[in-house]
């Protein structure tokens, strides 16, 4: 099935990853609503009436579990289905969320493929069941179908591999509050830009922005974090991440896809870059990619030394660099991910 206009309430405070998943799903043929927290989603509820929510559950003012008790504790909104969203994959949070009321629960970075499949999933089964109470938990089999049970092998491929990929993640975004989240953020920007570009390899290049800065852990935090400028020898140390998180990765077998992505994702297009100095079409396509995530990333979030630039300036700087720090082709992409709404 497709969205055959079906209205989809999105609540997400990060406007980023909330607008992607906005472009997804418009793409196709759902009528998508948006908002930023709790109290404005309960107001979109009542004017919008919507037939599915995805909601975050970190965010200001009213926060995901709040907006699921309210609407749970109502007689005219406690069948719609929800679908929670979160950065952390805690099994107690999870149990938090399911027996509030949520009907399903993804983790951050997640695939859009997967989030339609699901949101599809929720559908169906309010139309065929029309209205009943559905609860499901983790031991719960919800539909007895062929396409059903595929996708849940599927899961449970995937949920072994990202639990191996968790702890790596972990210990790199512990490092630092200010980029904490960073490697998530380029995940759902790459992601973007693969998709758009209709690429066949999107999940490998989202595990690959996930990964990208894994090198670092080899970095000291004294030069890692240093807001004076670095030495030579400093710069070099910084500059060899790429190369160590590639020797990383390159130890689990299964991740031996990513290992260009992650080993060149700091290569310019014009052959000035590290570690190898390739340029133009040498540089692997997921690299280049990334490249372009992780530098909007960077630019938009704030620093202790600076502040972050508004998307306005940030997209003035990638377009300035287009051709000698980045692909114009990715860029051109990216353009279309984030203008469009």
């Amino acid at each position: 099935m497709n969205g055959e206009g079906t209205k989809v309430l999105i609540v997400d405070d990060e406007e980023s990853l909330r607008s992607l998943i906005e472009i997804y799903l418009m793409k196709n043929n759902f009528h998508v609503i948006s908002a930023s927290n709790g109290k404005e989603a309960i107001d979109k509820i009542h004017a919008d009436r919507p037939e599915i929510i995805i909601s975050d559950i970190m965010m200001p003012e009213m926060d995901g579990y709040e907006l699921l008790s309210y609407l749970k504790s109502s007689s005219e909104f406690s069948e719609i289905p929800v679908i929670m969203l979160t950065s952390m994959d805690e099994d107690m949070d999870k149990i938090h969320g399911l027996s509030a009321g949520a009907d399903d629960y993804m983790t951050k970075p997640f695939n859009m493929e997967e989030l339609l499949l699901r949101v599809e999933k929720l559908l169906f089964l309010k139309r065929r069941i029309a209205g009943a109470e559905l609860r499901f938990t983790e031991s719960q089999k919800l539909l007895d179908l062929t396409k059903e049970e595929l996708l849940k092998a599927h899961m449970q491929l995937k949920k072994i591999m990202l639990e191996s990929l968790e702890g790596l993640v972990t210990a790199l975004e512990a490092r630092d509050k200010y980029t904490r989240g960073h490697s998530e953020r380029v995940a759902a920007y790459a992601g973007g830009i693969a998709r758009e570009m209709e690429l066949e390899n999107i999940d490998t290049i989202i595990i690959a922005a996930r990964l990208h800065d894994i090198g670092k852990i080899g970095v000291r935090d004294n030069i890692l974090y240093k807001s004076a400028k670095l030495t030579r020898e400093e710069k070099s140390i910084i500059e060899s991440h790429p190369v160590k998180g590639a020797e990383i990765i390159s130890k689990i077998s299964f991740l031996k896809d990513i290992v260009p992505a992650v080993k060149y994702h700091h290569e310019r297009y014009d052959g000035t870059g590290f570690p190898e100095g390739l340029k133009g079409d040498e540089i692997p396509l997921a690299a280049k990619i990334i490249a372009v995530a992780d530098t909007f990333d960077a630019i938009t979030t704030d620093r202790p030394y600076r502040k972050g630039l508004d998307f306005h300036h940030a997209l003035t700087e990638l377009k300035m660099n287009a051709g000698s720090q980045f692909d114009p082709v990715v860029i051109s992409h990216f353009l279309k991910i984030i203008n469009t709404r």
